[in-house]
């Protein structure tokens, strides 16, 4: 078989196969948004860290993703899809009261460990997302929030 051949062959079978994977369900994590997550409720939190969570955060660590236009084309839909699902594996904000006091302070470290080392947001994340690029500062006063939320008894 030519080159052209195949070219008349592969190129039309990878249109079929793209216009199929379109109607595979995606996008469900879009659970109604909460006006607090559960996570803030008993712990004195600045409206800029609440802020921050949501621009940074919220869209893979709680029930509601606010998915952009281009989150319905499959494949694209697909590894936001794995990025939201994993996040809220690692963390969910409002699951926040069905941790148990153990997991919740080992998340809050995680949460503490992961923006010490520049690993959440994701870089990815916040080059499409640019509110989530959070300074320095920002950074700095979502650690400390998370460290004072860590608690030795409830």
């Amino acid at each position: 078989m030519n080159k052209a051949t195949l070219k008349k062959r592969i190129i039309p079978a990878i249109l079929i196969i793209f216009i199929i994977i379109q109607f595979i369900p995606k996008n469900s994590n879009t659970s109604d948004k909460l006006d607090s997550h559960p996570l803030f409720e008993n712990i004195i939190t600045p409206k800029s860290v609440v802020d921050n969570f949501e621009a940074a955060c919220a869209d893979c660590h709680s029930n509601h993703t606010d998915y952009p236009w281009y989150a319905k084309i499959a494949p694209v839909s697909f590894l936001i899809d794995n990025h939201v699902n994993e996040g809220k594996k690692h963390f969910n904000a409002d699951d926040w009261n069905n941790y148990s006091l153990k997991k919740k302070n080992h998340k809050l470290e995680e949460c503490i460990e992961m923006m010490e080392e520049g690993e959440m947001p994701m870089k990815g994340y916040v080059i499409i997302h640019k509110d989530a690029d959070l300074t320095a500062e920002e950074k700095k006063e979502m650690i400390a929030w998370f460290k004072s939320a860590i608690q030795t008894k409830q």
